[in-house]
């Protein structure tokens, strides 16, 4: 994405995005334009908000999420789906998973931070949920 738009982060537009390459010298979103973001794309969404945060661990900008099941088989099923999705964008988030929760944890290594690829992430996970 070369120019900075928010009408881009809707949860309707990112579950339609493929995750792609991009230059070596592309920059890492702000914080500035995270925190647009983030407001933006959950301003229909308050329903699904609660499971995401940025954290900042030392240089590293992420984008957490956090998915709560009834039992570890909905876990296990929905870390298969993440794997499989993984595959299919060619992106591989951090995924942490036990008795009734997983954690994902989103972020482009080479930029220290967030990139497109992290919200269309969020999107296609989020559409997983629907």
């Amino acid at each position: 994405m070369n120019e900075f738009s928010l009408q881009e982060y809707t949860f309707e537009k990112l579950k339609t995005k493929k995750c792609y390459a991009f230059p070596e010298d592309a920059p890492a979103l702000t914080n500035e334009q995270i925190e647009a973001i983030m407001k933006f794309i959950f301003m229909d969404h308050e329903d699904k908000k609660h499971r995401w945060m940025i954290k900042q661990l030392g240089e590293n900008t992420t984008l957490n999420g956090r998915f709560l099941f009834r039992t570890y088989e909905e876990c296990f099923v929905f870390v298969s789906a993440l794997y499989r999705l993984g595959i299919e964008q060619s992106y591989y988030p951090d995924i942490t998973f036990g008795d009734g929760f997983v954690y994902v944890s989103l972020y482009t290594i080479k930029l220290h931070g967030l990139h497109e690829n992290d919200f269309i992430m969020m999107g296609r996970i989020e559409e997983m949920m629907d």
